[in-house]
């Protein structure tokens, strides 16, 4: 999801230097480029403040699940230690 992100960016960021070239290209004097670079450029901040934020979330997601599978395969281990258990119960017993 991230590279899709970054990806976008990317194709913003090509979009945005091609159409800042052109209008410098077309000789305006009304200074629009420039006014248009500071609106770009405040979009381009509020989506990398937004994709730092979804980067927190992953990561604080990672964290959890990172933990539960921890926990989880310390549940299986304990498991297969009262499974071998029984079964050495069983046998030792069925073999009188």
């Amino acid at each position: 999801m991230i590279l899709w992100y970054l990806k976008d960016l990317l194709i913003n960021l090509l979009n945005f230097q091609v159409l800042t070239n052109d209008l410098d290209e077309s000789g305006s004097e009304a200074g629009t480029p420039t006014a248009l670079r500071c609106i770009n450029a405040d979009l381009m901040q509020r989506r990398v403040k937004m994709l730092e934020d979804e980067n927190k979330g992953l990561r604080k997601e990672f964290t959890q699940l990172a933990r539960d599978t921890e926990h989880c395969e310390e549940q299986e281990q304990r498991l297969v230690r009262d499974i071998a258990l029984q079964l050495g119960t069983v046998h030792f017993i069925s073999s009188f």
